[in-house]
This record gives structure tokens, C-alpha cells and sequence, in this order.
């Protein structure tokens, strides 16, 4: 008998029959959002149908997967499970040539690898030692290998060279690159034995930072092997693009704030957040959500101000995923994405050429010397910004002039009462004078994930996706300033600069019930002395402070 909470016997045979079928039609929609409404409706849920490798669902898995159709964590959630039976990671201590066979020839485990960031530590520990192994043995690898030497070394990019390595490791690694520099120096083709060599370099290193970088630039990608060359483009010519296209990013004016100044190094050193596809689009533009999402709101008095489309600026855009998000949902409008790091906008600009989108302009500078400008938008979207300021205040108000009257601004802040476990962290470790290198990091994370006295500190961290990439390691403990705040500060805020609140985003319909349920008298739910109340109640459930605003005109 399976435990409460369980799936329902229903919905398993539902699952078994539309994987079924979707096995004889790949391509059918309907059958694709059937199945993803089911995984993700019973995602909190568990089955002994999951405790042993299912061949059907593992193919309607893959086909999801290559037809787009499934978001990568919900993905993520029900591939790694069957994967690690398929590969019988709990039997064998390390990993052994019939595993290495078997994953060799998974042409899904290669995609996964290929397209997003694992965030299961024990897979992780067995990629680990994947690497090691193929490293080690790597003039005596099994023939048709290389392809799943090529899947790693991009999990290993879009990771950041996450996994622990050791003395013996980066000693081999350093006699392959002086060898292999010398072979890329005589012009010739390639060997194939050094194909494989500098495959296996790359698990370890992007081949942007290798010696002869630019010797292997001039060569044809026709000339080498198709692992070989999917490798080259993800870890050498994108990164180089990346680094041209740095020099045509307009500059908003210096950055003068000192804080500033120590954040945008942080973002040049770990351009954030790593995405290399965006999330579906809303089936509504801006406008429309938000005159859905607030009833009865008329952003502006004159509906010719918006016959071309909102002018929404994003400050703060990283590697500009959500600001490219917010651009293809609405086509008509125009975009400007600013951040303080030049390498972040280049990845940023370099996949709007990929995905075709023209109506954003993206700039480097600071948001304080960029309002000096005059310019003014429709809509602001404002997310993890104001807490890397010297004095957040001013950020708030350099919104606030930025923002036309009747306009919006959205503004997700950190909660401090969600953020003590960080905070908690972070005194304990003393992180605040822990150097931020790759190194000190990685040897910090891989204490809290395996000591025994750090199980609570785990049990808080190792589920989140943060824990699994350098940039993201380094946001969520590392970073040099986060500013945290109360309701009552949003509150004081927003009444001092004349702001009106207009409600929170909820990624979790529970909240928003819970809410109703304990105050009834507020159905538009924007009362912020009742949002106190909930907090305490609920300590944590608002992880983030994420809510939209209306600028009401002058400060009163």
C-alpha cells in the first residue's frame, strides 16, 4: 500500500496509458500537456511506479524533453530518479565500465547534461567521479564514448566547473594542455587521439581559456567530430563572441557608488543567472496581465501614451533572462536592460541574436547615475537589485523618478525573516572573509554537504538549485552585499514616496488561500498590517518579497 499523500492509483494508469500513446504519436500536444499537467500536479506526491526504472515513462520523458514541452526543473525532478536506477547509483561505490557503456549510449542523459544544471547531489558525486575516471583512463577509453564525454564537459560549463577536482587531477589536466598546445601549434589536423584529449580537457577547463584558444578558432569546425564541435561552440565561441560583443555595450555614465563597485566585480567574475533557454511565454503581454492581475487599474489617463507599446526598463538585468522573458512576451514594447556587469549583458545580448529578439537595448552602468538621465517608463522591473546598494533608499526613489505617473514598478526584495537561515550561515562560517575563489567555495560547500554536523545546514540548502552552480553558490552565500527587509520597511517606503502597493506575486496558490481564509475583509489582499500578521504566522512562507506598485505621482 502506498503512503498518504501518494499518487492515486488513477493517475498512475493515466500516466502508464498517455506514455503509452505518446510513444505512437511523439509529436502530439495534447498528449504532451496531459502528461506535463499530471507530473507536475502530483510532483509533491510519491509511487512504488517510480522505485524501479520504467522503460515508457523514461521514453515519454525524453520526448517531452526534445519537443520543449517541459519545463527543466519539473523535468529534472522525475528524470534523475529513473536515471539513477537505470544507472544503479546506489549499488555500485564507484562508477564501473558498464555504467560508463550504458550512459555512453543514453542519448536523453546526454541532453539533460547538455541543457541545464543538475541539482541532485548524488548524481552529482557519480559525474564527479565520471570525470575522474574518464581523465584517468582516458588512453584506454570504450570506443563511441565521446559523446558522452562532450554531454559532461558542457554540464560542467553551464555548472562552472562546480565539482571538487584533486592534486592528481589538475596535475594530469596540465600535462594534457602543454601536449595538446603543442599539437594545436602545428597546424595540422587533429589526431583523433587528441580529439579526445582536449574533450577531456574541457571537463575540467572552457576551452576559451586554452592556451592556443585562437589557433583552434582558425580551424573549420568541419574539421573536427560532431561531439568535438558541440563542444567548441558552447565553451570557446560563445564565450569569445561574448567578449566582442562587450565592446558595443553603450555606457549609462561611471559608477560612482563604492558598493557598487564591489558588486558589479562580484557579476564580472560570475556572470548570474546561467539560463540557456527561457521559460514560456504568459499567454497575455504585460498590459493585459496586469489589468487582469489588478482590477479595476488604469495605469495611465491616456490610452494614445500606449498606442506603441510600454516602455519597460529592467535595472539590474544580469544575464538578461528575464528581461529577454519580458521583451518576446511583449513584442510591441520596447526594452532596456542595464546591469553593472559588462560579461553578464554580452551573454545577455549574445541570446537575444540567438532568439531573434530585437526590441530591447541593453546598456552597462549604475541604476543611481542612470536616473540622472530623465528618462521615464511605463513599467520598471526592478528584482534583486536594491538590496546591492550602499543605501538602498535612494535606489528606491531613483525608481520612483523613473516611473511615469499612473505607471508600475514591480520590486522583489529579499525577506529577512525568509533569509535567516543565510544569515545564520553565513555568521556562523564567517563568509563574509572567506575569499570568494573557486577554490575556498567549493571546499566549504563540499564540508556542509558531507559532515555529519552540518546536516541541518544541508537539509536547508541542498535542495535548492542555488547550491548547484558557482555563480548561484556565490549569490547565495558569497555575495558581498544583501540588504534584507521587513513589511513594515516596504510599508514606510512606499507611503514616503507616495507609492501604491498593489499586491504580491504568489508562485504558490497555497499562500493566497491561506491568506483569504485568515482575512476575508481584504479580498485584493493589500493590506499590508495583515501581511504582517501572515508572516508571523507563516515564517518563511514569503521567501522573497515580491510585489508590484503604482507611482501616484509626487512624494507627499
Amino acid at each position: 500500500m502506498d503512503r498518504p499523500g501518494s499518487w492515486k492509483e488513477g493517475d498512475i494508469s493515466r500516466l502508464q496509458s498517455l506514455s503509452a500513446r505518446l510513444a505512437d504519436h511523439p509529436s502530439d500536444e495534447i498528449l504532451h500537456n496531459r502528461i506535463t499537467r499530471l507530473l507536475a500536479r502530483n510532483r509533491s506526491r510519491d509511487h512504488s511506479y517510480f522505485s524501479s526504472f520504467q522503460p515508457d515513462f523514461y521514453r515519454a520523458l525524453e520526448l517531452l524533453a526534445y519537443h520543449g514541452q517541459i519545463k527543466f526543473p519539473l523535468l529534472s525532478f522525475y528524470f534523475v530518479r529513473q536515471v539513477k536506477i537505470k544507472l544503479k547509483l546506489g549499488v555500485h561505490r564507484e562508477v564501473n565500465a558498464e555504467q560508463v557503456i550504458d550512459a555512453s549510449g543514453d542519448l536523453f542523459f546526454h541532453h539533460y547534461l547538455e541543457t541545464g544544471i543538475n541539482t541532485d547531489y548524488e548524481l552529482e558525486l557519480w559525474l564527479e567521479a565520471l570525470r575522474r575516471r574518464l581523465l584517468f583512463q582516458h588512453r584506454a577509453l570504450p570506443p563511441g564514448v565521446s559523446r558522452l564525454v562532450a554531454a559532461l564537459a558542457q554540464q560542467c560549463f553551464n555548472n562552472e566547473y562546480l565539482f571538487m577536482d584533486s592534486a592528481g587531477e589538475a596535475c594530469i589536466v596540465n600535462e594534457m594542455e602543454e601536449r595538446l598546445a603543442h599539437i594545436v601549434r602545428q597546424a595540422g589536423p587533429l589526431p583523433e587521439e587528441a580529439e579526445i584529449q582536449l574533450l577531456i580537457y574541457s571537463l575540467y577547463a572552457p576551452l576559451f581559456k586554452f592556451p592556443e584558444a585562437e589557433r583552434l578558432v582558425k580551424i573549420p569546425l568541419t574539421a573536427f567530430s560532431a561531439p568535438l564541435r558541440a563542444c567548441i561552440r558552447r565553451t570557446l565561441l560563445e564565450p569569445l563572441k561574448e567578449t566582442r560583443l562587450m565592446e558595443g555595450i553603450p555606457s549609462a555614465g561611471r559608477i560612482a557608488d563604492k558598493v557598487s563597485r564591489v558588486v558589479r566585480r562580484q557579476y564580472e567574475e560570475n556572470p548570474y543567472p546561467r539560463w540557456l533557454a527561457l521559460a514560456a511565454l504568459p499567454p497575455r503581454a504585460l498590459r493585459e496581465s496586469l489589468a487582469e492581475r489588478f482590477s479595476g487599474l488604469t495605469p495611465f489617463s491616456s490610452s494614445d501614451e500606449l498606442s506603441g507599446g510600454y516602455s519597460i526598463l529592467v535595472p539590474g538585468c544580469g544575464t538578461g533572462h528575464h528581461s529577454l522573458w519580458l521583451a518576446a512576451a511583449n513584442p510591441q514594447s520596447k526594452v532596456t536592460a542595464l546591469d553593472l556587469s559588462k560579461r553578464s549583458l554580452a551573454y545577455g545580448k549574445r541570446m537575444a541574436e540567438k532568439l531573434k529578439i530585437t526590441n530591447i537595448r541593453f546598456f552597462h552602468g549604475d541604476l543611481l547615475e542612470f536616473s540622472k538621465a530623465g528618462q521615464t517608463f511605463h513599467h520598471i522591473d526592478c528584482v534583486g537589485v536594491l538590496h546591492c546598494l550602499e543605501k538602498p533608499e535612494t535606489g528606491w526613489a531613483a525608481l520612483k523618478q523613473m516611473t511615469r505617473c499612473g505607471g508600475t514598478i514591480r520590486i522583489a526584495v529579499y525577506s529577512r525573516a525568509a533569509r535567516m537561515g543565510v544569515i545564520c550561515v553565513r555568521n556562523e562560517f564567517d563568509l563574509s572573509n572567506m575569499p570568494s575563489e573557486p577554490g575556498a567555495m567549493k571546499r566549504f560547500r563540499r564540508k556542509i554537504m558531507s559532515q555529519d554536523q552540518y546536516r541541518l545546514v544541508r537539509e536547508n540548502f541542498c535542495t535548492s538549485p542555488d547550491f548547484y552552480s558557482m555563480s548561484a553558490l556565490r549569490d547565495l552565500l558569497f555575495h558581498v552585499r544583501e540588504k534584507q527587509y521587513t513589511l513594515a520597511e516596504i510599508e514606510q517606503l512606499a507611503a514616503l514616496l507616495n507609492l501604491k502597493f498593489l499586491g504580491f506575486r504568489f508562485g504558490d496558490m497555497t499562500m493566497k488561500r491561506r491568506y483569504l481564509e485568515r482575512f476575508p475583509d481584504d479580498p485584493y489582499m493589500t493590506n499590508l498590517a495583515h501581511w504582517r500578521q501572515f508572516e508571523k504566522a507563516y515564517t518563511g512562507t514569503l521567501r522573497m518579497f515580491d510585489f508590484w506598485l503604482q507611482n501616484n505621482g509626487d512624494a507627499q
